[in-house]
């Protein structure tokens, strides 16, 4: 089932701000054309992909933009990029691995679903 785009939908996108924190912007679909669709506002010029909802911009990689249809997309990223961080902190590369016992390991690798082999 394809969820197709309409003129005025809302839409998500992560506001990037040197020295302030990451912020969740809506923004409004202006035009949709064959391939791409474009937004209203500052972002007008920009030709979003119609089934990746993503900015490609070949001569400035940190203008590439994701937009995602719903803001909990966003907060469950984050979410896992925050756990991921942990278990990265955590389980590092100078031996943190010995924090943990035997049985909390040995259960965290089973819910990872990792096996001793």
């Amino acid at each position: 089932m394809e969820n197709k785009l309409q003129i005025g939908q809302v839409l998500f996108r992560e506001k990037r701000q040197r020295s302030k924190p990451t912020e969740i912007e809506k923004v409004t679909i202006a035009n949709i054309g064959n391939k791409y669709f474009y937004l209203e506002g500052d972002h007008r010029q920009h030709k979003y992909d119609k089934h990746t909802l993503y900015y490609y911009d070949k001569n400035y990689s940190q203008s590439n933009d994701q937009l995602y249809r719903t803001e909990q997309e966003i907060l469950d990223r984050w979410e896992i990029d925050k756990l991921s961080e942990k278990l990265r902190s955590y389980f590092g590369f100078w031996g943190a691995a010995n924090k943990g016992t035997l049985d909390q390991l040995r259960k965290v690798a089973e819910i990872l679903e990792i096996t001793n082999e």
